[in-house]
């Protein structure tokens, strides 16, 4: 009977507040305890992100300790994960792991050693000086160990040590010589030798699985009790995969049968376990709880003794400070690959493939009747799980296929097109979930009549009330082709915002399809069609479906029948023009447009006159400004001759000179004339701004 979640965690709560006062005793007493095997694996929940939950249950009696062993790598999923209750009054007293710590590091203050030969006669040479209890067939003997002689006989002309003699230093004072192969056992009587060989043993062990860790659980308690204990670990994710059986007579429905795949990548064998399948995707992340980390804390000096030379900066650093950084991934342990799905090629359609005898089952009938899916289906949070209903066993290192599922569901064959998938149109079924079941994404594998048609995909998770088109073969009979142009209308709207003129025409997308059907039968065709960007369907007025941005559109086609299919679909275009850098010719000419409106146009006209003035005044002054320019410039030339003649007197060079002094008086008086024009036409465009501005910004409609 499973507990609920919530008297469970009340067990683990109180198990944690009475640890603190029990695991002083347990420690002390962990020598006394009985040391059983750890329980058995009972669940296993397997998920889509990468984690498995094992759930352990067993039944222990007083007073017991028990180990399981764990991978480096899942030792942080476990430290976050793991709960243990101890049932029917016990409690978990304590739970101890293996640290990061050195084998090496491990044997230090161990004084004896494990020969590697001679274990026997080379041990007891370790042992010199430990007393021991040597058991013969007639008589058992307490004493010292002085040490090993050997006993050498001649063979074959050579020295070669047979046997050895055990040498002890009795109770009684006498000194015995013992054949070791006479010897039943020997015990070792000195209880911190005894301690130090098991430890030497135990770590002897743990060095043989040099990335496995050792977890300890102590149960407290009186007599006969059930543990449970349940943790995640990363394992291989479950894999899912279906055969969909056609009924020929049948043309809405099929029989869809689920299988699902588990691999057992952990230590232990799974022995009549309850299975589930969790299909969804749960978060999952890793936080480093295993490695130690060291925070630095502030040096501050002794009271008292701040007037000592006292050099702080020689102080050492605890060990093992960031000397290992945090685990980024869980690695599989599994011998199995995680093979992805592909989609085989067909190059044939159902219809070219033997029909089977009239004479034969059906064989989904078949199907249906020798695969039992002993399955319940049950809603876990968001999630959706397969629960066994049944037991099973997968021995450690293997794999199993478990049946999940064996429903009639409904659908419809057709044709299905859609070019990022495939340049050709598919055979396709309709497959959807009338059942109570969520249907994990998954392959599938498609029959009719004991033939198979081809291989397809279910690439979504199929909640109840769903459905998906997976498309499993190529056919033969159907061909697409299509051709795509555009079209743009003239400008059909003109609107003036915050002196914005916005011009607006509309660009249609035909895309044409030509569809023919070289078939002695009639079909239905689903094509897709990509959405385009901006762009909104006009003809067909609505689409099948929209899917994915893409419009699906359904197509029936008559045996032998060609058909051309067009979507339209129009999008605006628009124009802008900044009305203050436009001139009079533009705004008269969008005046003159049917489109835009009276107010419109009395604006345009308005401010095209405005524009016109402007346009006036400004060459004019452009005019003036270029012969103000030319005086300038004639000037120049004019002072440069005076200039020449300043040292002549005859009567030719005082006549030039007055001539060019007076041309020279006439020229400045004329760009005086000039400039004062060009200030009143400057003072004439800058009002003429002001009023275009202004009226650009009052005019509303």
């Amino acid at each position: 009977m499973y507990l609920s979640f919530r008297s469970w965690l009340l067990l683990v709560v109180s198990g944690i507040m009475l640890l603190g006062s029990i695991y002083v005793a347990a420690a002390d007493n962990a020598s006394s305890l009985k040391t059983v095997k750890a329980p058995g694996i009972k669940r296993v929940v397997l998920y889509k992100h990468g984690m498995g939950y094992i759930e352990r249950r067993g039944e222990v009696k007083n007073d017991v300790t028990f180990s399981m062993y764990f991978y480096d790598d899942q030792m942080n999923d476990l430290l976050t994960s793991l709960y243990a209750i101890d049932l029917n009054g016990g409690q978990i007293a304590s739970i101890l792991y293996d640290v990061e710590t050195p084998i090496s590091q491990r044997r230090q203050g161990i004084i004896i050693k494990i020969p590697e030969h001679a274990a026997l006669s080379e041990l007891l040479v370790l042992l010199k000086g430990t007393e021991i209890s040597a058991r013969l067939i007639d008589e058992t003997i307490k004493g010292r160990v002085l040490g090993i002689e050997s006993i050498n006989e001649v063979v074959d002309g050579k020295n070669v040590a047979t046997d050895h003699k055990l040498v002890l230093f009795t109770d009684n004072g006498t000194v015995r010589f013992l054949n070791l192969s006479s010897l039943i056992e020997y015990k070792i009587e000195n209880k911190t030798i005894k301690n130090d060989l098991d430890k030497l043993l135990n770590i002897s062990l743990d060095s043989k699985y040099v990335n496995r860790k050792k977890m300890t659980l102590t149960a407290l308690g009186k007599g006969k009790r059930n543990i449970r204990i349940g943790y995640l670990i990363g394992m291989p994710i479950w894999k899912c995969s279906y055969r969909l059986i056609f009924d020929k007579d049948e043309k809405n429905s099929a029989l869809l049968q689920g299988w699902a795949q588990a691999e057992n990548n952990s230590e232990d064998d799974w022995n009549d376990v309850k299975i589930s399948f969790v299909a969804g995707n749960p978060l999952s992340y890793i936080m480093d709880m295993y490695m130690p980390f060291y925070i630095k804390r502030p040096h501050v000096p002794i009271p008292g003794l701040q007037d000592l030379q006292v050099d702080w900066s020689i102080t050492s650093t605890p060990e093992g400070m960031n000397n290992r950084s945090a685990r980024e991934s869980v690695k599989s342990k599994s011998s199995y690959a995680n093979v992805p799905l592909v989609m085989n090629s067909i190059s044939a359609d159902a219809e070219t493939y033997p029909q089977a005898d009239s004479s034969e089952q059906a064989m989904g009938k078949l199907l249906k009747d020798s695969v039992s899916a002993q399955v319940s289906g049950i809603k876990v949070g968001e999630l959706f799980s397969y629960d066994l209903d049944e037991k099973i066993s997968i021995p450690r290192g293997k794999a199993a296929m478990i049946p999940i599922l064996t429903k009639q569901v409904d659908g419809k064959r057709l044709l299905y097109y859609k070019k990022a998938f495939s340049s050709k149109v598919m055979n396709a079924f309709v497959l959807q979930n009338n059942t109570n079941l969520t249907l994990d994404a998954g392959a599938v594998t498609f029959y009719e009549s004991n033939t198979s048609l081809g291989e397809g995909i279910l690439e979504h998770t199929l909640t109840p009330g769903s459905q998906e088109v997976i498309p499993y073969a190529v056919t033969a009979s159907v061909d697409v082709v299509s051709q795509i142009n555009s079209e743009q209308s003239n400008y059909f709207k003109g609107k003036i915002v915050n002196g914005i003129l916005t011009l607006t025409c509309v660009e249609t997308l035909f895309s044409k399809w030509k569809i023919v059907n070289r078939g002695k039968e009639s079909v239905v065709l689903w094509l897709n069609q990509p959405k385009n960007s901006h762009y909104k369907l006009s003809k067909p007025e609505k689409a099948l479906k929209e899917v994915d941005n893409y419009y699906r559109f359904e197509i029936k086609l008559k045996p032998e029948e060609t058909k051309t299919f067009t979507a339209e679909e129009k999008r605006d275009i628009n124009k802008t023009v900044m009305l203050r850098n436009a001139n009079e010719k533009i705004l008269g000419f969008y005046a003159s447009q049917k489109y835009i409106s009276k107010e419109m146009r009395i604006f345009l006209v308005e401010l095209s006159n405005l524009m016109s003035e402007k346009t006036v005044l400004q060459r004019q002054l452009a005019e003036w400004q270029r012969q103000i320019k030319k005086s300038t410039e004639k000037q120049k030339r004019l002072r440069d001759n005076i200039q020449v003649l300043n040292n002549n007197t005859s009567t030719k060079e005082k006549n030039l000179r007055a001539i060019w002094v007076d041309a020279l008086s006439k020229s400045e008086n004329n760009i005086e004339v000039l400039r004062v024009k060009g200030n009143e036409a400057y003072s004439k465009i800058n009002d003429l701004d002001e009023k275009i501005a202004k009226k650009i910004k009052e005019f509303k409609i």
